[in-house]
């Protein structure tokens, strides 16, 4: 047995079972579990032998050490509690074991103890060892500590009689401590102090000068500095484990535990650990302690969730599986439902989503909302039982209500009358700091400017390179996917350049290719949907250095794919519809055909304006003309209620009721649809005074909030059926137009996320792909763009397509550095491989260009590849799509001030000497004059320096007027001689009429030009002279 005890804690337990009995530091590893068996054996042996001969004291002596050893073994302590219980059903012989039925908590009737206690004592009055034990076990266990000293007291005399009298003296004098009887307990030590040690009576004068406040931190540390045993440490990690979470705790708490290998002790520093988020203690703890680990379903599940941590999923699986299988708890759930989102694997969701819903009786409110998100997440038709369910549980809670109509929302249900109960009840729940808070439009108005100037500040920061990516959308309140997926895929459809957005995908300060030694290759968040949306990632994937991924990087697109630019389904839903409508002529476009009266369109909009003086301007051979608006028109963009006064048009204003019964009396409406209608408008609206009927075959002008109205009772399709031509705002169908095409881009957005999920899962299922460690809980720390920087010490390159990262060579760590390139390095790579040809390489810059990537270098093939396949017509350059997309993609990038100069000069100089060494191979023998010509001007348009004047800091004054002349000198500076002297008359003839439009145009520049040209030859000529 004594192979189970820390070597000096062993005094405690070899003359008789200790009074800590439950939680005594035992060593559970599995070979100590297998010796106090083999002890417990032994000790029933004796057990019997002393039955035998009748050895009463010892019959009890191995029958209390062998049911304590029982008590203490996993697999047998259920059997051995339902022992002790049997033996207090008996009431035989109890007295040995009241020890282990109070360390237990066996359910006894202490007075009835009291009573076996003091009839024993009738047959011995001076008691025994065992009674002696058991009144100090009943003692300490007195909750009260006035009681429990009392208690004490009463029995001291017989207890001093067979039990060491240090000992009880240390516990004496604590309970009067805890008493608050510190005289008493002066006394005690002053009397008896000289049967302790130095160090404990040191110990206890201590405690009691601490008074009521007790012991502090110090006074362990003193204590356990004098004597570094267990017992001294068990104290004061007890002590430290009270106080605010330190270093100190962590580090002497798996000393601690490295002493005993206590299972109790392991559970309890881990679970500290766990709560304060020290992950990567809570490993080093398990390493210490890989024997105990399959004994403890906790430290079992803490193993699974570092094996998550570390990227291992599939360790992760089985460990976690296990666990599921033999109990049920939240943390286990949440582990699995992790493993399935980091792996790609989010169909497998659905299982989780039905078991929860078959367990939705034993599950917490706030767990079934968070079950429902991810049934919508994943499209699981059980979302709106789950919303439901949760929202009937969690009826008191505001975050649980506002969660479930948000759902609703999100799933075209907020029309249901239950969800916008749920609002209503969230609201009235929630208090100053509750999630639905009331806000005046005044004070949202109030707030704009704040919120605009930081989204103006945040938008300068992301165009001059000077953040990272998900700081940028931190900032301005969007997914980081939304800007980066949504130019990808508008740009592209978007024909005039001026309204595309940019792609902040690469820096101009960037210059060579830094080489990368062997090794894996590092992928952050934006270079996965570069690559993916080209097509390219599954070839890299497959690429035998292999691919390792930050750590959240499926997480990242779970998560940002439910925040990507949201439409309630239902407006999407009514989009269509109302397109559907005009398609079937059942609705009109409105369109006013005389002017506005400005100041009506002052007081009431001028969309509203523009139908009440139509419906004015009424000939005596046409229809009546109605406009259907509810009555009291307040004034537009007050934020009073201020009634607009419109009796003047009253004969043609006429409310959605009015129209309701114009439509009942056609027979288009049903009587049950009528009471709908009639429900919801008399709540909603009120009816103009002494309003008449609508006339037959009449005009109707519906504006915004009839069509809102009309729409949810059901009654906009059926006005044509009535006879009526009804004529909607084009603000309505422009409306429509754009919920449809967000729809569309929803599901395009969708595709490529489905694209990296699948790529991705199946990548990391065969090996190809590994995750990285975890890197931080926040969201910004463990997004993939900045999580990339973990990897660096693990790759032989990390890939990003932020442009702030890339703006950068390399990541420099433990004295080396890791080279930072971006997708487009990576494409050179398989180019320069034979994966890849080079007019699919230059096809893939193409197709970036008009997605709205700005600041892709220049590369001089490819431009003279494309001016090859563009034809020249009439002395002009016909573009074909990549030269257009090549010269649009320059001007965005001008417009949008993309190019911070002078800090991303090397991108500006590399695309001037790939133009002007493109227009020098145009002047060759085999290139006519007119093709040469044609080519040269529009490359030499592209290096016009005068549009990119915006983008310097400082004054752009020169850029600004000689930034034209700025490119005919690098031409005129550079110029080198082409392959014969006629293609070289003939490039010279095309600068010198050139340099003479220029003379005569513009003389100004023309002389800037000249004495620019002389400096730069004289300068060059002294250098020539001084090198000699």
């Amino acid at each position: 047995m004594t192979h189970s005890v820390v070597a000096d804690m062993r005094r405690f337990a070899v003359n008789g079972v200790p009074l800590d009995a439950r939680h005594f530091p035992l060593i559970d590893t599995p070979a100590a579990i297998e010796d106090r068996r083999e002890a417990a054996r032994l000790f029933r042996a004796g057990e019997t032998t002393a039955r035998d001969f009748s050895g009463q004291k010892a019959i009890r002596f191995n029958a209390t050490y062998a049911l304590w050893l029982e008590l203490r073994d996993p697999a047998d302590s259920a059997a051995a509690r339902a022992r002790l219980s049997a033996i207090f059903a008996v009431g035989d012989d109890i007295t040995a074991y009241i020890p282990l039925a109070l360390a237990w908590g066996i359910p006894i009737d202490r007075d009835a103890v009291d009573r076996d206690l003091a009839r024993s004592m009738a047959f011995e009055p001076n008691g025994n060892s065992d009674i002696a034990i058991a009144r100090l076990a009943m003692a300490t266990s007195i909750p009260d500590p006035k009681a429990a000293i009392a208690y004490f007291e009463a029995h001291a005399l017989m207890m001093g009689e067979h039990l060491a009298r240090a000992g009880l003296l240390d516990i004496e004098i604590r309970l009067l401590v805890a008493a608050d009887r510190f005289a008493r307990a002066r006394e005690r030590l002053l009397a008896d102090g000289s049967l302790l040690t130095a160090s404990e009576r040191e110990g206890l004068e201590r405690l009691l000068d601490r008074g009521a406040d007790g012991l502090e931190t110090h006074d362990f540390e003193e204590a356990y500095a004098q004597n570094p045993d267990t017992a001294h440490l068990k104290r004061l990690v007890e002590h430290l484990a009270g106080q605010d979470f330190s270093d100190r705790l962590v580090d002497l708490g798996r000393e601690l535990v490295r002493r005993t290998h206590n299972l109790r002790e392991a559970e309890m520093l881990a679970g500290l650990l766990i709560n304060n988020q020290r992950h990567d203690d809570v490993a080093a703890l398990l390493a210490d302690i890989p024997d105990l680990i399959d004994g403890s379903p906790l430290l079992r599940s803490a193993l699974a969730w570092n094996r998550m941590r570390e990227g291992d999923l599939k360790g992760a699986e089985t460990l976690v599986d296990a666990l599921l299988a033999e109990r049920d708890e939240r943390d286990d759930r949440s582990l699995q439902t992790n493993i399935l989102i980091l792996s790609g694997r989010w169909a497998e969701l659905a299982n989780f989503v039905e078991a929860q819903w078959a367990a939705r009786e034993n599950r917490e409110a706030d767990e079934l909302v968070g079950a429902a998100q991810l049934a919508q997440q994943i499209g699981s038709p059980r979302a709106a039982d789950l919303m439901r369910f949760a929202a009937e549980k969690g009826a008191n809670d505001a975050s649980i209500l506002l969660t479930a109509y948000t759902l609703a929302t999100q799933m075209g249900r907020e029309d249901e009358t239950s969800a916008f109960a749920w609002f209503e009840q969230a609201a009235a729940l929630s208090g100053e700091d509750g999630p639905v808070q009331r806000m005046s439009l005044a004070e949202i108005v109030d707030r704009a400017p704040a919120w605009n100037e930081q989204v103006d500040r945040a938008s300068d920061i992301w165009r001059r390179g000077e953040a990272p990516l998900p700081v940028v959308a931190e900032a301005v309140r969007q997914p980081s996917l939304e800007l980066l997926l949504t130019p990808i895929i508008a740009n592209p459809d978007r024909t005039d350049p001026r309204q595309r957005t940019i792609v902040s995908a690469f820096s101009g300060v960037r210059d060579e290719r830094p080489a990368i030694s062997d090794g894996a290759i590092g992928i952050d968040g934006s270079a996965l949907v570069t690559l993916a949306k080209l097509g390219r990632l599954e070839a890299v994937l497959r690429h035998p250095r292999g691919t390792v991924l930050p750590h959240a990087t499926l997480s990242w697109l779970f998560l940002e794919r439910q925040d990507l630019p949201f439409h309630q389904p239902s407006r999407i839903t009514a989009a269509h519809d109302l397109m559907r409508l005009m398609t079937d002529a059942r609705l009109h476009l409105f369109s006013p055909q005389g002017a506005v009266d400005a100041g009506l369109g002052d007081l009431v909009g001028r969309s509203l304006a523009a139908m009440l003086v139509e419906a004015a301007t009424i000939g005596d051979a046409e229809p009546r003309r109605y406009v259907i608006r509810s009555a009291k028109v307040t004034r537009a963009g007050s934020f009073l209620d201020e009634a607009v006064d419109l009796s003047a048009h009253a004969p043609a204003l006429r409310s959605c009721q009015a129209l309701v019964d114009a439509l009942v009396l056609r027979g288009v409406v049903t009587d049950a649809e009528e009471a709908a209608a009639r429900r919801y408008l008399e709540r909603a609206e009120e009816r103009w005074p002494d309003e008449q009927p609508i006339a037959q075959g009449a005009d109707l002008y519906l504006d915004d909030l009839s069509i809102a109205y009309l729409r949810t009772t059901g009654m906009l399709g059926k006005i044509a059926a009535a006879g009526f031509r009804a004529f909607i705002p084009q603000q309505e169908v422009a409306t429509a137009k754009a919920l449809i095409e967000a729809e569309r881009r929803g599901d395009a957005m969708e595709t490529i996320v489905e694209s990296l999920r699948a790529l991705l899962s199946d990548a990391i299922a065969n090996g190809s792909a590994v995750l990285d460690r975890w890197f931080e809980d926040d969201g910004v720390k463990a997004h993939p763009n900045i999580a990339i920087l973990q990897l660096a010490p693990k790759v032989a390159v990390v890939v990003s397509d932020d442009r702030y990262m890339n703006q950068y060579p390399h990541i420099d760590h433990d004295g080396s550095q890791t080279p930072i390139w971006t997708s487009l390095d990576l494409l050179d790579l398989l180019e320069a491989e034979g994966r890849l040809t080079r007019e699919q390489l230059w096809a893939d810059r193409t197709a970036l260009r008009q997605y709205g990537y700005a600041l892709i270098p220049s590369d001089q093939d490819e431009i003279e590849y494309h001016l090859s396949r563009s034809p020249v017509a009439d002395g002009a350059l016909a573009e074909n799509a990549a030269l257009k997309a090549f010269r649009e993609n320059l001007r965005l990038a001008q417009q949008r001030g993309w190019l911070v100069l002078m800090k991303e000069s090397p991108w500006i100089f590399g695309l001037l000497g790939d133009l002007g060494k493109a227009i020098q191979s145009q002047w060759t023998d085999d290139i006519s004059d007119e093709v040469a010509r044609a080519r040269s001007h529009w490359l030499l348009a592209c290096a016009d320096m005068r549009n990119w004047a915006g983008c310097l800091d400082g004054d752009q004054t020169n850029i600004a007027r000689y930034g034209m002349a700025i490119a005919y000198a690098r031409l005129l500076m550079n110029r080198v001689e082409p392959r014969s002297e006629t293609a070289l008359a003939r490039m010279d003839a095309w600068l010198e009429e050139l340099l003479s439009d220029l003379e005569s145009g513009q003389p100004d520049i023309h002389r800037w030009l000249i004495e620019h040209l002389r400096l730069a030859i004289t300068v060059h000529a002294r250098d020539a002279v001084d090198e000699e």
